[in-house]
């Protein structure tokens, strides 16, 4: 509800006609309805204010949110590259070969140049 809308309400006929005692009327019952009445459209206006917080507070976590989904998606593919290697390093290692270390460095490097 906006701040406008609660200026509305407070100049509405029937909130004043509450808020405004008349001499026919019990002043006292009258005025303390009235007082409710004010108290009641600033506890609006107050949970208004807080609501944008949270409101603000909610885009934050959401901002948020993605950034580590994100983050967590480039590490599972990074894992899964570095399981493909080290697969593929098991299996060069035994072959027991001239080459096995030049291999072994070449698969190493393959995996880790995604991450430059």
């Amino acid at each position: 509800m906006s701040k406008e809308r609660l200026e509305e309400i407070k100049e509405n006929e029937l909130v004043q006609a509450v808020m405004t005692p008349s001499v026919e009327r019990e002043e006292s019952h009258y005025m303390a309805m009235g007082e409710d009445v004010e108290w009641l459209i600033e506890q609006v206006g107050e949970l208004e204010l807080e609501n944008k917080g949270h409101l603000k507070t909610l885009g934050d976590y959401e901002t948020i949110n993605k950034c580590l989904h994100d983050g967590r998606r480039k590490l599972r593919r990074q894992n899964k590259r570095y399981r493909d290697a080290f697969q593929d390093i098991l299996v060069v290692l035994d072959w027991k070969t001239d080459n096995t270390s030049r291999l072994v460095k070449r698969l190493i490097n393959k995996a880790l140049e995604a991450d430059k």
